[in-house]
């Protein structure tokens, strides 16, 4: 390293400190790092006296270090700050001193494995040495790194090296010793150090070495690293001792790993011996499974999860060699083996081998584990789900039993499985409504309502007045929802209100500052007459018993009578109350509320609150809000809900997606469809077509939004003004000043929705494109920025245009042209067009001085190429680096999601969807880009697309692809083409731009 590189690194890393202004104890510390390496102190400095997240923004500071063979003070200075013991013995500083060991480990152990000159390991050596560290730590730590990537340390040519020639020389003085040094199952890479320079003295310890036990859970095993050494070796030699060991492996998983090993490298020996080896697999785990038989929780470690897994694929090929003799052996295996975590992933595999013949065991009491002991593996539910696809009338009785459990969550699944079975049901299901317990009775409504047969609404109407428990009367409301709609008349209503007060319900508010006589008055729908304060406590009352923000069953019909015309300040107020006292959860119906009945004073209020509880870490109640929102139902609101579906995409994405979901359900209720949805709630602002006319003294303006999306105005004489004329009045002025507001907004959300309609190809019907585009005067603008396809019923493309700024349609050959009522209208993409097309158009926008609203001509196209047709999983872009920050930043202007966040915070993958084809596209992440380390760089690895909705991201959700045999992969051959260029191309950016060494 130069003075000049050195002395750029101490800046790089000044840089850090000075911009850290989470943890203000980092730029003490850091300065104090600085002036103890670049001076003749002899004062060690201090670290802060609390443990925090801070050692991570201190890594810049190992990035000072030379290699080792070049160092000098300074960084003899370093190692001593992160070396010191004092500074390590107490808890406090324990941060500090893990952070500090593995970032030197991990900077400075690929360095000394690539050193070709054997200079670097040697003089670490010599300074952990001269330091008086442990140096079977750093021998260790090398020994690891070697297990976790292809250094060449591990091959043959390597060992000779420095490192090598070190533990070569130290097993021949001191084997015990060196074999310490590589903890158990790393012994094998000293067996083939030796086995590569020393074969007779390798082979003479040939027992030790495949005697390792605890390779992966324990129990007495074999050293499958050492095995897979011999085998690729000389297989047919070694192959016997190899098989003698196999009567001494306790391990299951032990016993899969060998087996996979043999099939390997034996092919044709063991490809006949499969099924033998499957059983011997799951005798190890039957085995394995009796002697925990005492210890139930040792059923949910790690070890025993991986060690489940792994019977999958043994599972399956005996069901599929051997199933007719299989049948009692793997039944014998769900009863013996009492991990949940095993039943619940293998009774639906071999119940959808031998569906009902295997009832009867499924039903024996040894297969049911007491949920008492451990709920979070608890096999019931799957038991249940497994069952309903089964004729099981023949145990009927025992699924009741299921009734009375303790666990709501296996009640509802009882209650669902009985369902099942019809109306004959519902004479034992009204007895359970007799039951003394609420939750009893609450099940049995459950049975009814799910039913949802006139019989059982008749049931569950005889309960509901005389059901004072609420759960259980909810549940039954929810069975009788379409009744109580049917009812929806004045005197219905205060019939229930009766009620409900005979039920003692009505006694007091919900709150003190819920006072319904405080609140604006409620009316009555083409009645002056307002509704009495005893009904609006009801409404407040079977509100507050709504799940999530929707309406209860028992309020809708008094909701339905209500007038939207006067309850704005009702609602209004409501929501003040309701904000001014906390926002609690629990009365969050007053969203609900705020949103039914309420105007656009109210949509107001719940942008503001939605924005404010996201900022503040309430993102479950800014979810409310929006939800709300949407209820509201105006075309203000909705544009306001479209709009936080995009501004929460990637930060607080649970809220935009809820945006999206209450977007969705208010499109589902109009009867149309999102998009359609989104282009209605687009205002004209009152205009005539494309202008709106005003007078001002006498004389006639025109004001209109031209292609830069700007509110200009013409005189009678079409002179152009790009501000309103002077005399026009106050209240004209601040309806302009509010339009142009508003198209700032549109424009926001409506350029990148369209570029998305470009990607995906939506289209629109020829009269509903030219109502839409050449009739709105802020689409209008888009209208003619952008190159148009025509396009016939089964979407192939007829022919090309454009849209003049007098309306006026332009094909390719600049001749004017209609649009027939039969033909779709769609934004055109490049992938479809010839080289000379695209430049025709292109030079055609360029002559009328009109810039694209975003690259569609001359966005990059990538066909697929014909050998890669068949092919599910692409390494093009593996090894592809790139800024963590950069790389997060630009991926969400891309459309992609972060997949799921692992171990450490570590993120596994991006992906972005393309609804309309069914498709997601998915890039793993194999670099160290992380939550916690967003500067770290991202490396990209496998690119694959799945169909929709069939892949699960979440934390420590581990299901991405990971194999080509994956039936969720969809073949390069199949996809869209434009689907395919588009994420080609978004990756080809990287590459093009990524980091270079």
């Amino acid at each position: 390293m130069t003075l000049q590189e050195r002395t750029e690194k101490i800046e790089a890393f000044r840089k850090v400190i000075e911009e850290c202004t989470w943890y203000p104890e980092v730029k003490i510390v850091g300065e104090e790092f600085l002036n103890y390496i670049t001076s003749d102190s002899s004062l060690l400095p201090s670290l802060p006296i609390k443990g925090s997240d801070s050692p991570y923004y201190l890594k810049k500071f190992l990035e000072i270090l030379d290699e080792p063979k070049n160092w000098n003070e300074i960084d003899k200075r370093i190692i001593r700050i992160i070396t010191q013991p004092h500074y390590w013995k107490n808890p406090i500083h324990r941060p500090y001193s893990y952070f500090f060991e593995e970032s030197f480990y991990r900077h400075f152990i690929p360095e000394v494995l690539n050193d070709v000159e054997d200079q670097n390991f040697n003089a670490l050596l010599g300074y952990w040495q001269e330091f008086s560290f442990d140096t079977s730590t750093l021998i260790k730590k090398i020994i690891s790194s070697s297990f976790h990537k292809d250094l060449p340390w591990y091959n043959s040519d390597a060992c000779l090296r420095a490192f090598g020639n070190y533990i070569l020389k130290l097993s021949q003085e001191n084997f015990e010793l060196a074999y310490s040094y590589f903890e158990g199952y790393k012994s094998s890479l000293l067996f083939k150090l030796l086995l590569i320079h020393d074969f007779n003295y390798a082979e003479s310890l040939l027992p030790k070495f495949l005697a390792v036990e605890g390779e992966y859970d324990g129990g007495k095993g074999i050293g499958l690293y050492t095995v897979q050494i011999l085998l690729e070796k000389d297989p047919e030699r070694y192959e016997p001792l190899i098989i003698e060991k196999i009567p001494e492996i306790e391990s299951a998983i032990n016993m899969w790993g060998l087996s996979q090993l043999l099939l390997q490298y034996l092919p044709q020996k063991y490809e006949n011996k499969r099924l033998e080896h499957a059983y011997l697999h799951i005798d190890r785990i039957k085995n394995e499974m009796r002697l925990k038989a005492e210890n139930y929780h040792d059923y949910n470690g790690w070890e025993e999860r991986r060690c489940v897994n792994k019977a999958e694929h043994s599972v399956h090929y005996i069901i599929e060699h051997d199933a007719p003799n299989a049948q009692e052996y793997l039944c014998d295996l769900l009863i013996v083996c009492k991990n949940p975590f095993f039943k619940k992933k293998y009774l639906p595999i071999i119940v959808n081998a031998y569906k009902e013949a295997i009832l009867s065991i499924l039903f024996s009491k040894e297969i049911l584990i007491s949920p008492d002991k451990d709920p979070y593996f608890n096999f019931h539910p799957t038991f249940l789900k497994t069952i309903q696809t089964l004729n099981y009338q023949p145990y009927e009785d025992k699924v009741w039993e299921f009734t009375r459990h303790k666990s709501k969550k296996i009640r509802e699944l009882a209650a669902v499985t009985l369902s099942k079975l019809g109306e004959r049901i519902i004479p034992e299901a009204e007895k359970l409504l007799n039951d003394k317990k609420a939750e009893i009775r609450q099940t049995a409504a459950l049975i009814l309502t799910l039913l949802n047969s006139a019989q059982a609404q008749a049931v569950l109407m005889n309960a509901i007045d005389s059901e004072k428990n609420d759960d259980a009367r909810d549940t039954m409301l929810e069975g009788v929802v379409g009744w109580l709609t049917s009812q929806a008349t004045q005197e219905a209503v205060l019939q229930r209100v009766a009620k409900a007060k005979t039920r003692g319900k009505l006694e007091k508010p919900l709150e003190w500052w819920l006072d319904e006589t405080q609140l604006p008055a409620l009316y009555w729908q083409d009645s002056p007459k307002s509704i009495d304060s005893e009904v609006v406590r009801f409404l407040c009352y079977r509100m507050s018993r709504a799940r999530d923000i929707r309406t209860d069953p028992e309020a809708k019909p008094l909701l339905a009578l209500i007038d939207r015309q006067s309850s704005g300040d009702f609602a209004k107020k409501l929501l003040k109350l309701y904000f001014d006292n906390g926002g609690d959860a629990k009365y969050k119906f007053c969203l609900t509320l705020g949103g039914l009945l309420g105007d656009d004073d109210s949509s107001e209020l719940l942008k503001r609150k939605v924005n404010d509880w996201a900022d503040n870490g309430r993102g479950k109640m800014a979810e409310y809000a929006v939800k709300a929102l949407a209820l509201q139902g105006s075309n203000k609101a909705l544009r306001a809900v479209e709009f936080f579906s995009r501004k929460y995409k990637n930060k607080y994405k649970n809220i935009g997606a809820a945006a999206h979901e209450a977007f969705g359900i208010a499109a589902e209720e109009l009867g149309i469809s999102p998009y359609d949805l989104a282009d209605s709630i687009i205002p004209d602002f009152g205009f005539e077509g494309l202008f709106r006319e005003f007078e001002v003294d006498g004389e006639t303006y025109r004001a209109f939004i031209n292609t830069d999306f700007k509110m200009v105005f013409l005189n009678e004489d079409n002179r152009l003004l790009k501000s309103p004329p002077k005399g026009i009045s106050k209240e004209l002025a601040e309806e302009f000043k509010e339009i142009t507001k508003e198209i700032r907004d549109i424009v926001k959300s409506q350029s990148s929705r369209l570029e998305q309609y470009l990607v995906i190809q939506r289209k629109w019907e020829a009269e509903k494109w030219q109502a839409f585009f050449l009739q709105n005067p802020v689409m209008f603008a888009y209208a003619v920025r952008l190159i148009w396809g025509a396009y016939d019923a089964d979407g192939h493309l007829k022919f090309t245009f454009r849209c003049e700024q007098d309306q006026t349609l332009l094909n390719a050959e600049g001749e004017e042209t209609e649009l027939d009522e039969d033909l779709h209208i769609g934004m055109v993409h490049p992938i479809s067009l010839s080289p000379a097309l695209i430049d025709y158009w292109n030079g055609s926008l360029y002559d009328a001085d009109i810039e694209p609203i975003f690259p569609q001509l001359n966005r990059k196209v990538i066909p697929l190429p014909e050998g890669d047709k068949p092919l599910v999983i692409s390494n093009e872009f593996k090894g592809v680096k790139y800024g963590g920050y950069g790389f997060t930043s630009k991926m969400e202007k891309l459309g992609w999601y972060r997949g799921s966040v692992v171990d450490a915070g570590w993120i596994s993958s991006f992906y972005k969807d393309f609804a309309e084809a069914n498709i997601t596209a998915i890039i793993t992440q194999q670099g160290e880009l992380s939550v916690g380390d967003p500067s770290a760089h991202a490396e990209l690895s496998e690119l694959m697309f799945v169909k929709r909705n069939q892949v699960s991201f979440g934390s420590y959700v581990y299901d991405e692809p990971s194999n080509a045999n994956d039936p969720r992969l969809v073949p390069f051959g199949e996809l869209p083409p434009i689907v395919y260029s588009e994420v080609m191309a978004d990756m080809q950016f990287f590459k093009d731009n990524q980091l270079k060494d």
